[in-house]
């Protein structure tokens, strides 16, 4: 994204981003290197999956939970009351804009220490992350190495991080989320585990250090 991208999701038109549409005649070679994940602290653990999504960010301020997509989400759970939402790291003017909006079964809770994070990313089924700007979320990605089946945005790297393990959300209607998110919940098991797997072929930690000695010989 840093690179090169057009954000369609917002509705309003195409958000062009990046430095070969910001900087005219960029022509300076380049490679990407994203990030690397332990897949050893992020694991799906032993107990079960259930009826739960899940959503991780920093949200103090309404235009930052609008930022993240949380007010599309508590829509979103208005028309799925069978499931259980969870966002996480909601406070302040964030949380109370989202709490006189919310359903009964949409839970707020503020900021949760890294190391804790894998605990819940181990009970939610679906993580959703739905974005209106975004790079490569550590936290989608955490949660697809534990198993939680993705739905994201079209925006930025979240569709590269999901592949075909997960679910996209094209535009930024309630509807479009809505159907996403029940096509999550209702996929097998196999789906999350693939999840896990894709993260572990793309985004290792094993594989980050393997391209940047690649890319640090080439320059010496």
């Amino acid at each position: 994204s840093l690179i090169k991208f057009e954000n369609t999701y917002a509705g309003s038109g195409p958000i062009k981003a990046g430095v070969k549409n910001l900087v005219p005649h960029f022509h300076t070679n380049n490679s990407v290197i994203p990030f690397g994940f332990d897949d050893k602290k992020w694991h799906p653990g032993t107990g079960r999956k259930e009826s739960l999504v899940l959503t991780v960010g920093l949200a103090s301020q309404i235009h930052k939970a609008k930022l993240k997509g949380m007010d599309l989400l508590v829509e979103a759970a208005k028309q799925i009351p069978d499931a259980e939402f969870l966002i996480i790291g909601a406070e302040g003017e964030g949380e109370e804009f989202l709490a006189a909006r919310k359903p009964g079964n949409v839970t707020l809770m503020g900021r949760v220490a890294n190391d804790e994070l894998v605990k819940f990313y181990q009970k939610a089924k679906v993580y959703v992350q739905l974005s209106l700007s975004e790079g490569l979320p550590n936290v989608l990605c955490e949660a697809m190495l534990c198993g939680c089946v993705p739905v994201g945005s079209n925006v930025n790297g979240i569709p590269t991080a999901i592949g075909e393990a997960g679910f996209i959300v094209y535009e930024r209607k309630v509807e479009s989320a809505v159907e996403a998110l029940k096509k999550a919940l209702a996929a097998e098991d196999e789906l999350g585990k693939k999840a896990r797997e894709r993260m572990q072929q793309h985004f290792s930690l094993e594989l980050r250090e393997k391209r940047l000695v690649e890319a640090i010989k080439k320059l010496v």
